[in-house]
């Protein structure tokens, strides 16, 4: 973030450099020099050299006000983002959305200011973009596409004013789309911290109730002369049954985990969803290891209503920690969807 922000300004200084009427302030604004529009001889030389000073003043002045314009989206861009370690900003894209509002809005400014051959250096950047955010059938994509999809030896003479304009409205159509697919993202993530966070509290509080109250969380099977319970052979459910079975659950999820991420495609957008989904899902695996065993007991799903062995029950509550795939499988998909709608590098569809 910190780089394209630098890249963007330096575009910029490079540009009222180039104008040769343009020089800095020491507050690093553009400022025209002592004789913008040329020499006192040229604007004495007759009204053709007074009309040429005047266009090139008034092209001094457009190039100063654009490069001031993109130094203020630089300088708010580095505002956000070095607020963006305080949770609300982060949970809210305040300070990664805003920052690169800015950012994307200087690029799209830059457009204006750039010499010809910079403009089209640009235009595969241009294209890359609308074609990732834009759908096929949009007007803005479908005049890109016709005045530069085939323009491979497009030359700086060959760039007019229109085309910058068209530039311009096609990078910034395509810049509103990419921030509204990271919006979703963003939202999703918040949605899968905030149900992880709250299968925690549950689950955490019904392996305490478990572990005071071990006959309110039945987890053990008739089996032998007594009960078969996670822990062992007892006459009577113990404290530490609810545990074990929900540290198995965690483990048997953490695996599933891990074999989702070896899969799973991680695309460069704005916000990850990787870690997130990794916690719910070590959440949701304790939870149905627990409640799964307990089902079993109470015989309202089908399975043994008998474990004789310590190995069987334990394994059971792996299994079903595993399983917490069968649930969380099309969370998974639904992320990939969004990752992709959010990353340049997959094409927009209609």
């Amino acid at each position: 973030m910190e780089a394209r922000a630098i890249e963007v300004l330096t575009d910029a200084k490079r540009s009222v450099a180039r104008s040769g009427t343009l020089g800095f302030s020491p507050a690093g604004r553009a400022r025209p020099s002592r004789d913008p529009g040329g020499t006192g001889a040229a604007r004495d030389s007759g009204g053709t050299g007074v009309a040429r000073a005047r266009e090139a003043d008034e092209t001094a002045v457009s190039i100063a006000v654009s490069h001031d314009a993109i130094l203020r989206q630089v300088v708010l861009a580095r505002y956000y983002a070095a607020n963006r370690r305080r949770l609300r900003d982060w949970l809210s894209g305040r300070a990664v959305d805003g920052a690169w509002f800015n950012i994307n809005t200087g690029s799209t400014q830059l457009l204006a200011i750039q010499p010809p051959e910079q403009v089209c250096g640009r235009v595969p950047e241009v294209l890359a973009l609308v074609r990732a955010y834009l759908p096929p059938e949009d007007p803005r994509r479908v005049a890109v596409e016709r005045r530069f999809g085939t323009a491979h030896d497009l030359r700086p003479s060959d760039v007019a004013e229109s085309d910058r304009h068209l530039l311009g409205v096609a990078l910034q159509g395509a810049y509103l789309l990419q921030a509204m697919a990271n919006g979703r993202v963003r939202r999703f993530r918040n949605v899968l911290l905030g149900t992880f966070l709250i299968l925690t509290v549950l689950v955490g509080g019904f392996v305490a109730a478990g572990v005071h109250w071990p006959q309110a969380v039945p987890l053990c099977f008739p089996g032998g002369d007594g009960l078969m319970c996670p822990t062992g052979l007892h006459r009577s459910a113990t404290g530490g049954d609810a545990p074990q079975v929900a540290l198995l659950g965690l483990i048997g999820a953490a695996l599933s985990a891990a074999r989702a991420l070896r899969i799973h495609q991680e695309l460069p957008t704005r916000y990850s969803l990787a870690v997130p989904l990794v916690l719910l899902k070590v959440a949701i695996g304790p939870a149905i290891a627990v409640f799964g065993l307990v089902a079993l007991g109470s015989g309202l799903l089908p399975g043994p209503s008998e474990i004789n062995s310590q190995p069987t029950l334990l394994f059971g509550a792996l299994l079903l920690g595993y399983g917490q795939q069968l649930l969380t499988g099309p969370l998974d998909q639904r992320a990939d969807d969004l990752l992709k709608s959010a990353s340049p590098a997959a094409p927009a569809t209609a």
